[in-house]
């Protein structure tokens, strides 16, 4: 048993070094060559390496049988706001992506997205629980800090080419909408994640009690 236990280590150790790798290739070509279309793949790729740490802390910390559903749950709940709001214009504002970051599932939603909110969702989540015991005030850390990290993602990606808003907006091409929307849909989200972490420790040092 032991040896078993040394050898997953030293997988996730070689694991962690060619996660650490990639995402600086990626960031690489990101940065210093032009994206169109034909690199849509680049994109897709370091969405997944993105997102590996925060699955791998779930599934590790609460269990397989309960972090696949949570997973799932997130998964289903981004795609499903993500098309509401491509087709209705709410709660984001209207915005089309291009396909610089992944194929459109039935022409609307790129795939990208179920991986690519959920991550940030749980690092929101997991650092709000090292910062208070209360839980309304853990939920509400936790959307600020979803909402602070796409103050950063949204204005990026729009300069990137990722998607853009029709009306273009004050804060470096994004709208006001858009945070707004992000502060109703992530305040759900957390919620979400407090009802599947409440009874667990998922986080060395957190708080897990009101």
């Amino acid at each position: 048993m032991r040896v078993w236990h040394e050898s997953g280590k030293k997988w996730l150790r070689t694991l962690s070094l060619l996660i650490a790798f990639g995402l600086v290739v990626v960031g690489f070509f990101m940065t210093h060559v032009p994206l169109t279309e034909k690199y849509a793949g680049i994109s897709s790729i370091a969405v997944l390496v993105f997102a590996w740490p925060a699955y791998y802390s779930i599934t590790r910390s609460i269990g397989v049988r309960r972090g696949l559903p949570l997973l799932a749950v997130l998964t289903l709940y981004a795609l499903l706001i993500e098309t509401v709001a491509l087709r209705t214009g709410f709660p984001y504002g209207n915005f089309i992506y291009t396909g610089k970051i992944g194929v459109k599932l039935f022409g609307v939603t790129p795939w990208t997205v179920a991986f690519a909110w959920p991550p940030l969702a749980i690092g929101s989540y997991a650092a709000a629980t090292h910062l208070t015991p209360k839980k309304s005030a853990r939920a509400a850390i936790a959307t600020f800090l979803l909402v602070m990290a796409d103050m950063v993602i949204d204005p990026a990606s729009v300069s990137l080419g990722f998607w853009k808003y029709v009306r273009g907006g004050f804060f470096y091409g994004v709208p006001l909408s858009n945070f707004l929307g992000w502060i109703g849909t992530g305040f759900i989200g957390v919620l979400i994640l407090s009802r599947f972490l409440s009874s667990h420790k998922p986080w060395p040092r957190s708080y897990t009690s009101s």
